[in-house]
This record gives C-alpha cells, structure tokens and sequence, in this order.
C-alpha cells in the first residue's frame, strides 16, 4: 500500500514538473511569435517603401530627341523640329508657327533668361521640365530683324530632354542637321544664347 502511495505521489510530481517545464516553454518561446510577425510586418513595409522609392525615381527615363526624314522637318524647320518631337516624346502639342511666334499663343506662358535666371537655376528650383522649349538667340540668323519685330528677340527654338548624368540636355533641328542630345555647355559653345523658356501648363 505504502508502495502504491509512493509511486502515486512520484507521478504526480512528475506531472507537476512537466507542466510547469510547458508553462516556462510557452513563456519563453510562444509569446516570441507575436514580435517576430511585428518584425516581419516591418520588414515588408520598408520593402514596399523601398520599392516605391524606386518606382519614383525611375519614374522619368531620359530619351534621346528623335531623327525625322528632310521631307517630314526640312532644312531649317526648327521650330516644326519641337513641335512634333515635343509630342511624340512628352505629349505636349505646340502651335505650329514659326519659332518667335510660339510665345504668342495663348496657351504658351514664358520665363524670361538672363543672368540671375539662367537654366541651370531653373532645373535646380524643378522649374525646368522635360517638353518644355528654349528660344535661342542666333547672331548669324538671316531672320533676327523679323523676330526683332515680332518681339521675340530669337529665331530658333530648341526642346529640352532632361538631365542625365548632371548636365542638362536638348534636341533640334539646326540647319540641315538634326541633334538628337546636345548639352547647354555645346550650346554655348557655338555661340548661341538661350533667352527664354516657353511651355504650355497642365502639360
């Protein structure tokens, strides 16, 4: 009898052991689930935000200015050059007149350019955007007096694409030659001057 006690009593200290061995487990380890999906949860919502990030930066991918025929932009049709690349590549539809009577359209607002408000200022304040259009000054245009008269004080007209890799890059037709990327540095160079920044808003 007394055996039966003994061994009655061992089991139920056995019992109470391993019942209290499954209590510290569950409190231990089975209240570390909740935290590891917090975690988790975490995780994935620096990695949406990440992948957003992305997508947003990615956003604008900058495009070369495209090459047409001479029987679609002929020789000198700088300002036929802008208006058709401006639609095929942004969407934006400019008049199509010659290059000092764009400003004249209603729909087209103007920034003026001089020294305290070049284009470079302009893309660092986001004020400059790819679609829009740059009037240029051309010493050596046969058709300055006309555009002196019209008010523009420009006779050709230039798209602009964007930066890449820092520098600030345009499109057009100059001539015979069509310049699908040329820098504001270029621009310079060959002794031409931007003067203003043309474009049409909601665009």
């Amino acid at each position: 009898m007394n055996k039966i006690i003994r061994n009655g009593l061992l089991g139920l200290a056995a019992v109470a052991v391993l019942a209290g061995s499954v209590a510290l487990y569950s409190r231990n380890y089975g209240e570390s689930r909740e935290p590891v999906r917090e975690e988790q949860s975490v995780i994935e919502n620096v990695a949406e935000k990440k992948e957003s990030d992305i997508k947003l930066s990615d956003s604008f991918v900058f495009r070369e200015g495209p090459v047409y025929s001479d029987s679609r932009v002929p020789t000198n049709m700088c300002s036929r050059y802008v208006r058709i690349a401006a639609e095929d590549l942004f969407g934006v539809k400019y008049p199509s007149v010659d290059a000092w009577d764009i400003r004249d359209d209603s729909r087209v607002k103007e920034i003026n350019l001089d020294s305290t408000n070049t284009l470079e200022k302009l893309a660092n304040e986001g004020r400059l955007k790819p679609g829009m259009l740059i009037g240029v000054y051309n010493s050596t245009s046969r058709y300055n007096a006309r555009a002196k008269e019209d008010g523009a004080g420009y006779t050709h007209v230039m798209l602009y694409l964007g930066q890449k890799n820092g520098e600030l890059l345009f499109a057009d037709k100059f001539g015979k030659s069509t310049r699908p990327k040329i820098s504001l540095n270029e621009i310079k160079s060959k002794g031409l001057q931007p003067r203003e920044v043309m474009f049409i808003e909601n665009n």
